[in-house]
């Protein structure tokens, strides 16, 4: 071998060798890394430090939103208007994910999020949950939760006798959906503990929905185990609603309860299924209309297809409903009326301005306690909430 051969070969050696110190330091960084973590008490801040160390090994700023504290929770004053997203509970707890939204919130007029803690299948009070809600309240976001209450596959698979059922004894469904009776004590006592525990977690909102009677499906065909028929819906739904909203007063002061309603509630004060407008605006402390256009049926307002007409829609349904609250003297004083608005297409593509229509339909209407954004996939259009 010639000696230039030797050296070049001496080279190649070198350079294998300092490569393999290399990689045996970046990995043994590594691993002390998520040694230290794995001693961590808390497994979704571990997750936080693993994420932002092992970014900073590979020369990489960690992401510039806060993680989540293991500080003591402080209360989070509401913003005064509130532009809320949806969010479910599988994107909330996906760090990625929910980093995007949270990105969002800084760069849009978003200043808050409706999070689920219980859906129709389960419940999501976990400390990645917990994690998750300090996360968004140290980026200033206010956290609301959301609490599917009578639409629950979870309860009634461990407790099937507080299902409605058929006349035969089946336990009777909604589309992929079981429904537990409104009337039951313990179905409240279910409800309320999920929403202390919420509270505990450091949401500052309980919001809830399917806080009614089945509105579609074999109605007919429906035994309750506890609901009297002889007893208006709207009187049993009243009466979980005081019980509900009593006990969360009661045990936090400052804590916030809202009401999701359909927006026909505000043309007609009982459309069959429990929610009767003026009642219901005794008890809660907001109450959030879902005046999506899409889900009017073909006539409303005289149009043909009311999903093309969002800002009209909008605008005579809260207009309605607010004449019927103003009517009412027992209405709490302190009410405030928050909508919904349809951030998704079904009747109408609904972009920018579809979305902006409905958001200037509530500020005509006199409102000026904000809306809260439905996007059932949870992907948003930024210039749909421009600042």
């Amino acid at each position: 071998m010639s000696k230039k051969s030797q050296i070049i070969a001496g080279l190649i050696l070198l350079a294998t060798i300092l490569l393999w110190f290399f990689i045996y330091i970046t990995f043994k960084n590594i691993a002390t890394v998520v040694g230290n973590i794995e001693k961590s008490s808390s497994a979704t801040t571990s997750e936080n430090l693993i994420e932002n160390e092992l970014l900073s090994l590979l020369g990489i700023s960690p992401n510039k939103i806060k993680p989540a504290s293991t500080s003591t929770d402080i209360y989070m004053d509401p913003p005064k208007e509130i532009r809320a997203i949806y969010v479910t509970a599988p994107v909330a707890l996906t760090p990625i994910w929910m980093n995007k939204l949270i990105e969002l919130t800084k760069k849009t007029e978003i200043n808050a999020m409706v999070i689920n803690v219980k859906d129709g299948d389960t419940t999501y009070l976990t400390p990645k949950m917990t994690a998750v809600v300090k996360k968004i309240k140290e980026n200033n976001i206010y956290p609301i939760a959301r609490i599917v209450v009578v639409q629950d596959n979870g309860l009634v698979k461990t407790r099937p006798d507080l299902a409605l059922k058929t006349a035969s004894g089946k336990i009777w469904m909604e589309k992929n959906y079981k429904w537990v009776d409104p009337s039951s004590k313990e179905v409240w006592d279910y409800n309320l503990n999920i929403s202390l525990k919420a509270l505990d977690i450091g949401f500052e909102e309980i919001n809830f929905d399917y806080f009614r009677f089945p509105a579609s499906g074999a109605l007919n065909d429906i035994v309750y185990p506890y609901y009297k028929e002889e007893t208006p819906k709207s009187n049993a739904i009243n009466k979980f609603a005081k019980y509900l909203v009593d006990n969360i007063h009661n045990a936090d002061h400052k804590a916030v309860v809202s009401l999701d309603i359909y927006g026909y509630t505000f043309l007609k004060d009982d459309i069959g299924i429990g929610q009767n407008l003026s009642s219901l605006a005794i008890y809660f402390d907001v109450i959030s209309p879902m005046v999506y256009p899409s889900h009017y049926t073909p006539g409303n307002f005289g149009f043909k297809n009311p999903a093309q007409h969002p800002y009209q829609v909008v605008l005579k349904t809260l207009k309605k409903g607010l004449a019927t609250l103003q009517s009412n003297p027992e209405v709490n004083k302190n009410l405030k009326i928050r909508p919904w608005i349809q951030d998704f297409n079904m009747g109408a593509i609904y972009n920018v301005d579809m979305v902006n229509k409905q958001k200037q339909a509530i500020k005509d209407a006199g409102l000026e306690y904000g809306w809260m954004s439905w996007n059932p996939s949870n992907i948003y259009d930024i210039s749909k909430y421009t600042k």
